[in-house]
């Protein structure tokens, strides 16, 4: 059995604070503008117009600057803003939280999108369901988003916030003939807030997903292309009493 352990991530990435998912995620501003909705025969439709604020390190692979582009955290984000005002529409007075969204699923484009990201076009469509529940497709440049989503259950406890914060993954574990990885994830700094974003959860299966492909394919990140995800799936589901966990898949 060929195993593999790292006190740290970035024993395998490098620093965090050079990484997009580790920092640069976080330190971009997503805002969302002109949102426009009106009922059709097909279901609510929607349209705005979104935009994103850089810093001056989005990411970088040795002493390379990487190119920025629209990430798939981006669309999360994006997706879930507009999932926002679509519930204010459909549930009036209702309170919108994440525990809103059921299954957000994220479906990406032919190649990257890299120019004119202060000015993202974004349409769709919500439909009900038999449930009562939503559904929401929507289309973020070239990135296609569909989001489930409902009233959330009295009295459920929030574990989803919407604060993104650094995170530490320790104790990392490779297994090359499982093909699996495992890590301990926690935040960073000690915070009163015990919530996790669903961008938090999302960067943190990239980053173990990285060090496992990285591992396999015996090279380091300084010497990869880009990983690109075809497909992404985060579920959202009670499980044990007063939580609510996130199952998250990428293709």
């Amino acid at each position: 059995m060929a195993l593999s352990y790292y006190n740290s991530i970035d024993d395998l990435l490098g620093r965090r604070e050079t990484r997009y998912f580790g920092n640069g995620y976080i330190n971009t501003t997503r805002c969302v503008s002109d949102f426009e909705c009106f009922e059709t025969d097909t279901g609510l439709q929607f349209s705005c117009v979104a935009a994103l604020e850089l810093p001056s390190l989005w990411s970088a692979k040795g002493d390379s600057k990487q190119k920025p582009h629209l990430s798939s955290i981006d669309v999360i984000e994006l997706a879930t803003e507009c999932t926002r005002r679509v519930f204010h529409q459909v549930f009036g007075g209702r309170e919108f939280s994440l525990e809103s969204i059921r299954k957000l699923l994220v479906g990406a484009g032919s190649e990257p999108v890299e120019e004119a990201l202060d000015a993202i076009s974004i349409t769709g469509v919500a439909s009900r369901l038999p449930d009562g529940a939503y559904h929401l497709r929507a289309q973020i440049s070239s990135m296609s988003v569909d989001v489930t989503f409902s009233v959330r259950e009295e009295g459920r406890p929030r574990m989803t916030g919407e604060n993104r914060n650094p995170i530490s993954i320790e104790n990392v574990t490779l297994n090359r003939n499982a093909l699996t990885a495992s890590a301990i994830v926690l935040p960073f700094q000690e915070s009163h807030d015990d919530s996790w974003s669903l961008s938090d959860c999302f960067a943190s299966v990239a980053q173990v997903g990285q060090a496992l492909l990285y591992n396999l394919d015996g090279i380091v990140r300084e010497a990869s292309n880009t990983l690109w995800m075809r497909k992404i799936s985060m579920t959202l589901f009670s499980g044990m009493q007063h939580a609510t966990a996130a199952l998250c898949q990428a293709e």
